[in-house]
């Protein structure tokens, strides 16, 4: 989730009075339904804030916002993928978000902290991830017994685990790959720079 803002400069709302904010994402009907659903959640523990809702399929979302982007009228709250965050925060498309964490405001405390400073461009918290997601290795058990080769572990350095994909290639004799090649994905680059 990212918080976005108009070209004008950002201000707390004053008073009691309704607060509306516009929020604009992209996914399926599953994760529509489900945000709608936390968002009404929000509202009733928070009654004067409402939600004025806007999503679509991830085709043509990017230009939709970007259009958006060039009026001056992006929603208030947005969804941004990591691939175009440090675009939106350079243009100054989105708020900068790091006095509100610094005084938690907005409360970052309970997050892990690479999930936390995920959202940071050149050290100013920009976004706040939505979500976590975590690498799995998925092997064929079955295959690893009739080759005699020990299952993959937790915890494997990367050496090792290349070394264990080797040994289940040269012991089937390069009918099965070891492993798969991500190397088309940027986000098995990422994992690997974590890791």
């Amino acid at each position: 989730g990212l918080a976005g803002c108009s070209s004008g400069p950002a201000t707390a709302p004053t008073g009691d009075g309704p607060v509306e904010l516009s929020v604009f994402w992209w996914g399926g009907p599953e994760r529509a339904k489900l945000t709608e659903q936390a968002l009404r959640l929000y509202s009733e523990s928070n009654p004067r804030v409402r939600f004025r809702i806007t999503w679509q399929g991830l085709d043509g979302y990017y230009g939709r916002l970007a259009t958006q982007a060039g009026g001056g009228n992006v929603p208030d709250l947005i969804q941004l993928d990591d691939s175009v965050l440090t675009e939106y925060a350079e243009r100054e498309i989105i708020l900068d978000l790091t006095e509100h964490v610094a005084d938690n405001r907005l409360d970052l405390r309970n997050l892990p902290d690479g999930l936390a400073r995920y959202g940071q461009v050149e050290g100013r918290t920009m976004a706040v991830a939505a979500g976590q997601t975590a690498a799995a290795v998925i092997f064929n058990r079955d295959l690893l017994r009739e080759l005699r080769i020990p299952e993959p572990r937790a915890g494997m350095a990367w050496e090792e685990y290349v070394d264990w994909a080797e040994q289940v290639t040269d012991a089937s004799r390069g009918r099965v790959a070891g492993t798969t090649d991500p190397s088309g994905d940027y986000r098995a680059l990422w994992l690997w720079l974590r890791g």
